[in-house]
């Protein structure tokens, strides 16, 4: 581990992280390219993207309880495909709804 400050949250999975800095919302999420069953698959996707959008939603709606942040930084392993629509449909419409409206940049981070 390291030595920070940083007031870190952790997601519905030990490897899944969210943080705040400089007015910019880090989410690390766990988005392989396989898994053992397809049931795993989907329901790991569904709750780390749920987790995701919920974090979003926080940090950009001006709750006063949460930092408010003016750009998001989303980070996996894993090129977006078809396979991955769990998780990337729903990030995907609130891009599309809340954030570009908004003019609130997002960039997605992936090791592929």
């Amino acid at each position: 581990h390291w030595n920070h400050n940083l007031n870190v949250t952790r997601g519905p999975r030990p490897e899944t992280f969210a943080f705040v800095r400089k007015k910019t919302l880090f989410i690390g999420v766990n988005v392989p390219g396989s898994l053992r069953t397809c049931c795993d698959w989907n329901n790991m996707l569904t709750a780390q993207g749920n987790w995701a959008v919920s974090l979003m939603t926080r940090h950009t709606n001006g709750d006063p309880a949460y930092d408010q942040v003016n750009g998001i930084v989303l980070m996996g392993h894993a090129n977006p495909t078809g396979a991955h629509r769990w998780f990337f449909d729903p990030i995907t419409a609130f891009v599309a709804n809340t954030l570009r409206p908004r003019n609130i940049p997002m960039l997605y981070l992936c090791a592929d």
